[in-house]
């Protein structure tokens, strides 16, 4: 399976839960925004600039991932657009992205994101 998978959600709704499940099954990485965050609290002590070097670290990686393997990744050009097409309407999904309700049991979530990233290959 080749591509980028992006999980995103509101804080506490199972991103780290779903994506280490997944990278399990799968057999893929997970680079998580929260770990680079983390990393770099000792450096950078103020909250807006760490998110600010977070989400550039996670950008210059999708800008890498795309350039190698552009035909998956043409729908992320800019992380900037993806914020803004999801800033007024978090129900708002875009082709080829799978919604799902967090409240379900895990393994249920999993599998259908599985079979749903193993359709799209």
């Amino acid at each position: 399976m080749s591509g980028v998978i992006l999980i995103r959600g509101k804080s506490g709704t199972g991103k780290t839960a779903l994506s280490t499940e997944l990278s399990k099954r799968l057999g893929l990485p997970v680079l998580r925004k929260d770990d680079l965050y983390d990393s770099v609290a000792d450096f950078i002590p103020e909250h807006g600039d760490r998110n600010r070097v977070s989400f550039d670290i996670l950008y210059r990686f999708l800008q890498k991932a795309r350039s190698l393997n552009p035909l998956p990744n043409q729908l992320i050009t800019d992380l900037r657009e993806l914020k803004e097409h999801y800033k007024d309407a978090p129900e708002a999904y875009m082709d080829g992205e799978l919604i799902v309700d967090t409240v379900r049991p895990l393994r249920e979530l999993a599998d259908e994101a599985e079979i749903f990233l193993r359709g799209c290959r």
